[in-house]
């Protein structure tokens, strides 16, 4: 059975300057999907890289080498040690992260609610096992 867990910050949780720092552009989310997927420990993963979040949430059967594993991928791939973005992330585990991605897909979790974008967002960012990108 596989654990599904959420890792992110947001516009509550991490001041402006460090989400700009650990912001995926579009190609950098195909990247670190690319990496996320080379992982044994992660079945399934999506990320959502907007101005004011960062999440990332992950189907696995150890959801905390799971969390262990994207973020050393997240300090590799922006060149920030783990420490010095840990304290600001949030973890949500089975149906709190399941709640949590649907609140931000329907934008009820956004600075603006009901901002159309985030959705599209979402959408883009998937990626299942079966090596099919979802665009």
């Amino acid at each position: 059975m596989f654990d599904i867990v959420l890792l992110g910050l947001n516009h509550k949780t991490a001041p402006v300057a460090l989400r700009e720092r650990l912001a995926f552009s579009k190609e950098g989310v195909v990247d670190a999907l690319e990496a996320l997927k080379k992982e044994p420990v992660i079945s399934e993963v999506l990320i959502c890289s907007t101005c004011n979040r960062v999440e990332i949430l992950i189907a696995s059967e150890n959801g905390q080498a799971a969390v262990e594993t994207a973020k050393a991928i997240i300090s590799e791939f922006k060149n920030i040690p783990v420490p010095q973005f840990e304290d600001v992330l949030y973890i949500h585990k089975g149906d709190e992260a399941v709640r949590h991605i649907f609140r931000v897909a329907s934008s009820l979790d956004s600075m603006m609610v009901g901002e159309p974008q985030i959705l599209g967002q979402i959408w883009y960012s998937c990626y299942k096992r079966d090596f099919r990108y979802y665009s």
